[in-house]
C-alpha cells in the first residue's frame, strides 16, 4: 500500500508482494514498471529535492530498502519487510536470463564501474544474459532501445530523474529499475553483511567497517532519519486537523473519461494549493461492472498525466469488514434496517408508482417489521439487503456546495437507500461515506450527476453522529450542441487522446480550464500557475462545453515549446512506428537508403515542421520526402505562376549543376547565402528559382523553404532530385 514517510511517498509491502510483482512485470503478464528505491537517506533527499520527490510519485514500485524506513513504516501501523534494491536486480537479471530478454544497463560516464566490466560480471553471475552497457551522462537521452529491462545506475537523484525523464527511449521496457550500492555487490567489490547483521537491522555497520567514507551517510540514516520522521509525525499530528484531504475515486468500469481527468485534476489542483493530501481510492462494490484490468490501466493514466497520489490506492473490495463493523450500530439504533422484498416485489411496486405518476421509489414497507419478525426472517436465512432509515419527520435535507451554494431537497424524494447489498457488499452510497470518513476527507470534489445521491449521504454521516465534508460538484462537460458529452460523439477517453499524440501536459491545461480559468486573461499555464490560481468558488455551475478544435490549438503551443531534445525523442519513435528509421547502436538508420541517422538530424527534421505540427504522430507524413524522394506529383507543378515550363527547365538543369559543383557549407544559412547569390549572378528571380527548387525536393505545392530541406538532404540525393524533376519537364 502506498503511504509516506516524513511527507515522502513510501510501499509498505512484504516480501511476497514485492516478488509477486516483479515477477510478474518482467514475465510480461502485467504493466509496466517503474521501480525505485525509498530508505533514509533517498527519505531525506526527497524532502530537500522536489524533482526526486515527482520521481517518487511517480513511480509504480517503491522497494521498502533500509532498515530504519520498514521500522518507521512498522511504526506507523502499516505490515511491512525490507526488500533491497541489491535482492530486486538479481531477481529480474535472474528472470530476464530464463526469458532471454534484452537487458540495457546505464552507467555514469566517467564512473568507477567500466561498461565492459559490468557486462562481464552479470554474465558470469548470469549465463546466457543478453546485457548492453552504455556509459551514459545523467543529463543525456541513451535514444530509443527494444530493451524489456533497463537498469540506472548514477546515484540519487539523477538515476531517479533520468529514469523518469526518459521513459519514452524504452517503449519495450517491462520494468525500468533505478539501483545504487547493488552493483558493487555483483561486481565483487563489496561483500554483503553477514546474515546475522542484515537480521538484527545492523548491516549499516559492516558498511561502515568496510568503507569508513560513508561515516557522514550513515550519520544520516541512523540519527538524523529517525529524528526527522519523529519530528515530521509531530508536527503532522497537530497539523492533521487542519489539513486540506481529498480524494478521487474512480470505479474501475472502463478507460477513465476526460470528465474524470478534470475532476482527477481539480482535486489536486485543491489539494497541492492548500499543501493538503490528495488520496486516490478505487470503488469495485459493483461487481457486475468491473473490467478486468482497469484498476490498473486507471493508476496507469494517472500517472501518464503527472496526477500522483500521495496516499492509496485504497480498494474497497479489500475492506468489507470494515463496512460491516459500521452497518451494525445504525441498525442497532433504528438508523437502518433489515429489508426482505423479493425482486418481483419491487418490480410490482415501481410499476403501481409509475401507474400512479409517482417517482419510483422504495416505500418503506419493511419499516413495519417488528424486531421479532425481522429476526425470525433473517435466522431464516432470508435474503435481504441493508436499508438507510430516512427520517420522515422534517421538511427536506440541506447541503452547502462550493461552486452552488445552498442546496435543499424535499424529504419525501428522498428513498430509503440500500447500504448493504445480499451479497455483503456496500453499495456506492454506504461505502462512499464510511471511506470517506476513515480517510479524514475535508472536501468532496465530484461531477454534478452526484448531487441526487448527496443528500442520502447528508443523512448518512447524521445517522452516524459525523460531519460532512465541503462538498463542491463539478459541472457538466457538453458538446457543441450542448448535449452532455459522450462515445456516442467521439472519443472522450484519456487513453483515446494520448494515442492520438496529444501531450499530458496540454490535456492538463485544457481539460483545467473546461469551467474555470485562473485568469481569464490567458490560455496556457503551467501546471504551477494552475496549482497557484485555483479557487473553487470560481468553478462556473454551468456546463462547460468541450472545443477540441482548442485542444488542437493548445497542443501545438506546447509542442513549440519543447526542447528539441525531447522533440527528436518523440519523433524518433513516431518514425519507427512508420518505418521509416530503425535503431542501429546508438542511433538510426534509414532502411530504405542505408543512411545513417543521428539525434541531431532528427531535432532537425522536427525543427522543419515545428510551427506547424500539431501532433507529433502527423510528422511521418509531413517529412515523408525526407525518406524518400518524390515521384507522383504533376510536372505543372514545378512552373512557377509568372514563368513558364520552358524556363522552369533551364532553370532546374543549371540548379543542379551548380549544386553538383557546390562545395561550401551545407545549412540553412549557407545554403541559402551560396543559392541566392547564384541567383542574383545569372539573373533570376527569386520566385522563378526557389520555387522549382521546392516542388523539386518535396513533390508538394506547400512545404517548409528549399534550404531547410536542403540541409537535412544529402547533396547528392539534392542533385538527384534536381535533375530528375527537370527531366520531367
Amino acid at each position: 500500500m502506498r503511504t509516506s514517510v516524513a511527507g515522502v511517498p513510501a510501499d509498505a509491502l512484504r516480501r511476497s508482494e514485492v516478488e509477486q510483482r516483479l515477477r510478474t512485470a518482467v514475465a510480461g503478464q502485467g504493466k509496466p514498471l517503474l521501480v525505485l528505491n525509498t530508505n533514509p537517506e533517498i527519505v531525506l533527499q526527497a524532502r530537500a529535492d522536489q524533482g526526486l520527490l515527482a520521481a517518487l510519485n511517480t513511480a509504480d514500485l517503491l522497494l521498502p530498502d533500509g532498515t530504519g524506513l520498514v521500522w518507521s513504516l512498522r511504526a506507523a501501523g502499516q505490515s511491512a519487510e525490507r526488500y533491497t534494491g541489491a535482492e530486486a536486480l538479481e531477481l529480474l537479471l535472474a528472470e530476464a536470463a530464463r526469458l532471454k530478454l534484452r537487458v540495457f544497463v546505464a552507467l555514469r560516464r566517467g564512473g568507477l564501474t567500466q561498461p565492459i566490466e559490468f557486462s562481464d560480471a552479470l554474465r558470469r553471475r548470469h549465463p546466457g544474459l543478453h546485457v548492453d552497457c552504455l556509459s551514459v551522462s545523467p543529463d543525456a537521452s541513451p535514444g530509443p532501445t527494444d530493451a524489456e529491462l533497463v537498469i540506472a545506475n548514477f546515484g540519487a537523484p539523477e538515476q531517479e530523474l533520468w529514469l523518469t525523464r526518459h521513459a519514452a527511449a524504452f517503449p519495450k521496457a517491462r520494468v525500468r529499475i533505478a539501483v545504487g550500492g547493488a552493483f558493487e555487490y555483483l561486481t565483487g567489490r563489496l561483500s554483503r553483511a553477514p546474515r546475522l547483521l542484515q537480521q538484527l537491522g545492523l548491516e549499516w555497520l559492516w558498511r561502515l567497517l568496510l568503507q569508513p567514507s560513508r561515516l557522514w551517510r550513515i550519520v544520516r540514516a541512523v540519527i538524523i532519519f529517525p529524528f526527522t520522521v519523529v519530528v515530521s509525525s509531530m508536527f503532522s499530528s497537530k497539523k492533521t486537523s487542519n489539513t486540506v484531504r481529498v480524494r478521487f475515486a474512480p470505479s474501475p468500469t472502463g478507460y477513465m473519461h476526460i470528465g474524470s481527468l478534470r475532476t482527477a485534476l481539480y482535486n489536486v489542483l485543491y489539494a497541492r494549493h492548500h499543501k493538503g493530501v490528495f488520496a486516490l481510492r478505487i470503488e469495485d462494490t459493483d461487481r457486475a461492472r468491473l473490467v478486468p484490468g482497469a484498476t490498473e490501466k486507471l493508476q496507469e493514466t494517472l500517472r501518464a498525466m503527472g496526477l500522483a497520489w500521495d496516499e492509496g490506492p485504497v480498494i474497497q473490495s479489500e475492506r468489507l469488514d470494515l463496512y460491516t463493523s459500521y452497518i451494525r450500530p445504525l441498525i442497532d439504533n433504528k438508523k437502518a434496517y433489515p429489508c426482505f422484498c423479493t425482486a418481483e416485489e419491487l418490480d410490482a411496486m415501481r410499476t403501481a408508482q409509475t401507474a400512479r405518476k409517482q417517482a419510483p421509489m422504495y416505500d418503506g414497507r419493511c419499516r413495519s417489521l417488528t424486531e421479532t419478525e425481522a429476526r425470525a426472517r433473517l435466522d431464516a436465512g432470508t435474503p435481504h439487503v441493508i436499508r438507510l432509515a430516512v427520517p420522515r419527520d422534517r421538511a427536506d435535507v440541506a447541503f452547502t456546495d462550493a461552486i452552488r451554494g445552498e442546496i435543499r431537497t424535499p424529504i419525501g424524494s428522498v428513498d430509503d437507500a440500500v447500504l448493504i447489498k445480499s451479497d455483503g457488499f456496500p453499495t456506492y452510497h454506504f461505502a462512499n461515506v464510511v471511506d470517506d470518513h476513515d480517510m479524514r476527507i475535508t472536501h468532496v470534489i465530484r461531477a454534478e450527476e452526484w448531487i441526487s445521491s448527496t443528500p442520502k449521504h447528508v443523512l448518512l454521516y447524521e445517522a452516524f453522529g459525523w460531519t460532512p465534508p465541503t462538498f463542491a460538484h463539478l459541472p457538466l462537460l457538453l458538446n457543441s450542441d450542448r448535449s452532455k458529452l459522450s462515445k456516442r460523439q467521439g472519443d472522450v477517453a484519456v487513453e483515446d487522446y494520448l494515442a492520438k499524440g496529444y501531450l499530458p501536459e496540454a490535456l492538463i491545461n485544457f481539460v483545467a480550464l473546461l469551467g474555470w480559468n485562473p485568469s481569464g486573461k490567458q490560455e496556457i499555464y503551467t501546471f504551477e500557475e494552475l496549482v497557484a490560481g485555483f479557487d473553487l468558488s470560481k468553478v462556473n455551475p454551468s456546463g462547460a462545453i468541450v472545443n477540441f478544435e482548442k485542444l488542437d490549438w493548445v497542443n501545438a503551443q506546447y509542442l513549440k515549446r519543447l526542447p528539441d531534445a525531447r522533440l527528436a525523442e518523440m519523433a524518433a519513435l513516431e518514425l519507427e512506428k512508420a518505418g521509416m528509421i530503425a535503431k542501429q547502436g546508438s542511433g538510426w538508420v534509414m532502411p530504405a537508403s542505408g543512411r545513417v541517422v543521428t539525434a541531431a538530424w532528427l531535432a532537425g527534421v522536427v525543427t522543419l515542421e515545428k510551427e506547424r505540427l500539431v501532433r507529433m504522430p502527423e510528422l511521418p507524413e509531413r517529412v515523408k520526402f525526407l525518406f524518400a524522394a518524390p515521384t507522383d506529383f504533376d510536372a505543372k507543378l514545378l512552373v512557377w505562376k509568372k514563368s513558364d515550363a520552358t524556363r522552369a527547365k533551364q532553370v532546374l538543369t543549371e540548379l543542379g549543376e551548380w549544386f553538383a559543383g557546390y562545395g561550401g557549407g551545407w545549412t540553412p544559412v549557407d545554403l541559402e547565402t551560396a543559392v541566392k547569390a547564384w541567383i542574383v549572378a545569372k539573373g533570376y528571380q527569386n520566385g522563378e528559382v526557389l520555387w522549382p527548387l521546392r516542388v523539386a525536393l518535396t513533390g508538394q505545392a506547400a512545404s517548409p523553404g528549399p534550404f531547410e530541406i536542403s540541409a537535412l538532404l544529402e547533396k547528392d540525393d539534392v542533385v538527384r532530385r534536381i535533375k530528375t524533376a527537370s527531366a520531367r519537364l
